[in-house]
C-alpha cells in the first residue's frame, strides 16, 4: 500500500513549493504561497486516512472470502473512482440516490442505511458482498461495471477504465 508522502519546502521569500506524492496519483505540484490553504492539506490527509481504513477493512473482507490483494485494491480503486480520489465518505451523488465512499445507490433494495454508507467497515462489506453476488469471482470486470450501472455501456466501460487506472497506480 502506498504511504502518505507530503513535503512542503519553503523557497526563500518567493513562494511555497509543494511536492505532493499522494494516493492515487504521484505528481509534483508547485503552488504559490497565496494559493495554499490549510483546508487543501487537511483534505489530502483525510483522504489518505480513509484510504488506509478502507485498506484495513478490505483486507479483512477479502481474506474472509479467500480473495487477495487484487480484491483489496479493487475496493480501494472503486472508492477512489466514486469520490474522485477524495475518499469523501459523506459524498452524495446521483441526485441524492448514491451515498458514501462507494456511492451505494438506493435504487437497489435498501439493505443499508444512509448512515451505514458513511461507515467504512459496513460499506466495504456491503460493496464486496454485492460484487460477489454479481459475479466478481468469475467476471471481475462485469461485477465492477454492475456496481456502476448496466455492464458494457459507454458509461460503465469508462467507469471500469477509471477503476483500473486507480488500481494500476496503487500497484506501483
Amino acid at each position: 500500500m502506498k504511504k502518505i508522502i507530503f513535503i512542503t519546502l519553503i523557497l526563500g521569500c518567493v513562494g511555497l513549493a509543494v511536492i505532493n506524492a499522494r494516493f492515487p496519483y504521484d505528481r509534483f505540484e508547485t503552488i504559490s504561497a497565496p494559493e495554499v490553504r490549510s483546508s487543501e492539506i487537511q483534505i489530502i490527509e483525510v483522504a489518505n486516512e480513509v484510504d488506509e481504513q478502507i485498506y484495513i477493512e478490505a483486507e479483512k473482507s477479502c481474506t474472509k472470502y479467500g480473495l487477495g490483494e487484487n480484491c483489496i485494491n479493487d475496493l480501494r480503486a472503486i472508492a477512489a473512482t466514486e469520490t474522485g480520489g477524495t475518499f469523501n465518505c459523506k459524498k452524495i451523488g446521483d441526485g441524492g440516490l448514491s451515498h458514501g465512499c462507494f456511492q451505494i445507490n438506493f435504487h437497489w433494495p435498501r439493505t443499508i442505511t444512509t448512515k451505514q454508507t458513511e461507515e467504512i467497515k459496513t460499506s466495504v462489506n456491503w460493496t464486496l458482498d454485492r460484487l460477489i453476488a454479481t459475479g466478481y469471482k468469475t467476471n471481475r470486470d462485469r461485477a465492477i461495471m454492475k456496481h456502476n450501472g448496466t455492464p458494457n455501456t459507454k458509461n460503465t466501460l469508462t467507469y471500469l477504465k477509471k477503476v483500473n487506472r486507480y488500481k494500476a497506480e496503487m500497484n506501483n
